[in-house]
């Protein structure tokens, strides 16, 4: 690939990156207040947390040490992000706990 090409995509990339994060700002309320919205913002987190997490299993492992670690891992972040609801929290923690577990 040439320079220039590259150069094209990368100011395409951001000038939808820019657009659709601008697109809020200057759509009517209307649709900002749809139920087609509403429910596509509740549904839309559990659904891609759900995929990164599918695809974070996919490479792992399959002797036990190393899976029991991931599960144990999994679970302490679920937990935590129950209890506190501080996603943060969670996934730092079970990180944390994951690297002790399988070092």
């Amino acid at each position: 690939m040439s320079n220039s090409y590259q150069m094209i995509c990368i100011v395409i990339a951001c000038m939808i990156t820019f657009s659709l994060r601008m697109a809020p700002f200057f759509l009517p309320e209307k649709v900002l207040r749809s139920n087609f919205i509403k429910y596509i913002s509740e549904k839309l987190t559990p659904i891609l947390l759900t995929l990164l997490v599918l695809f974070c299993f996919k490479d792992t492992p399959h002797e036990l040490p190393k899976i029991s670690a991931a599960l144990l891992s999994s679970g302490l972040a679920i937990f935590l992000h129950l209890i506190k609801r501080n996603a943060l929290l969670s996934i730092s923690l079970s990180t944390v706990c994951y690297m002790f577990l399988v070092s």
